[in-house]
């Protein structure tokens, strides 16, 4: 509303239709007023809100105790974090260094290898598993060398390769029971050698594990210097 409004109304210069308007203005404007005081008056009653005099004395005190709990929580949270950290055993170094020796085996056939140790004409089901395992197929070089180990068909080396597939893919027990039937049949024992002592190690056989690895440096076998790291770190564990 503009003052010269008000002032034509004192002095009669104002039409009847103006001071309807400023009528309807004025009255407009004391209910919107009344309504701010009547929702004030019901915060303050209802939700201890006052507008004039700031938060209460009861809102800064509930305030304050969330403050102290959420507070409490964090310090909570933070104490038990750390008491999981330093209860949380250590990693075992040794079976990481397992874990890398197994990832980095390569104990490598190829189809040409094949046909000379099985003649030119070597099963489909071989060729097929050494295809898988010579691509890292490791799942793959399984499955095959499983269907061929079935039909009778699987050698020492199949049984060998069918050994370190199962390795690679974490069978630890079943890469040992196969592993143990290559032995018995004629195959390469210082691959089979290595390749139980990291099954018997990623399977907790420790004690095992490192008789093992001192046969395999006592015999200057294969793997020797990576069987004498592990085989030390073995035993600065202990």
């Amino acid at each position: 509303m503009k003052r010269d409004h008000f002032q034509n109304y004192f002095d009669g210069k104002m039409s009847p239709e103006e001071e309807e308007d400023l009528t309807e203005e004025l009255v407009r404007f004391t209910l919107g007023e009344d309504k701010k005081k009547a929702w004030a008056q019901r915060l303050e009653k209802e939700y201890g809100i006052s507008k004039t005099e700031g938060p209460v004395q009861g809102d800064l005190s509930t305030r304050r105790l969330w403050l102290w709990g959420l507070l409490a929580l964090v310090v909570a949270l933070l104490l038990a974090a750390l008491a999981y950290s330093f209860g949380k055993p250590k990693a075992d170094q040794s079976i990481i260094i397992a874990q890398q020796l197994v990832d980095e085996l390569n104990i490598l056939q190829d189809p040409t290898v094949v046909k000379k140790n099985f003649g030119e004409q070597p099963q489909v089901n071989r060729l097929q598993a050494v295809e898988a395992y010579t691509k890292g197929d490791y799942a793959g070089a399984v499955k095959l060398y499983t269907q061929l180990d079935a039909k009778g068909e699987a050698d020492a080396y199949d049984l060998m390769y069918h050994g370190v597939s199962l390795l690679k893919v974490g069978r630890w027990k079943d890469c040992l029971l196969v592993l143990e039937r290559s032995s018995a049949r004629g195959g390469p024992q210082g691959e089979l050698n290595w390749c139980r002592a990291l099954a018997n190690l990623m399977d907790g056989q420790t004690d095992l594990t490192k008789e093992q690895l001192r046969q395999i440096v006592a015999q200057q076998g294969y793997m020797q210097e990576a069987a004498a790291r592990l085989l030390d770190q073995l035993q600065k564990q202990e």
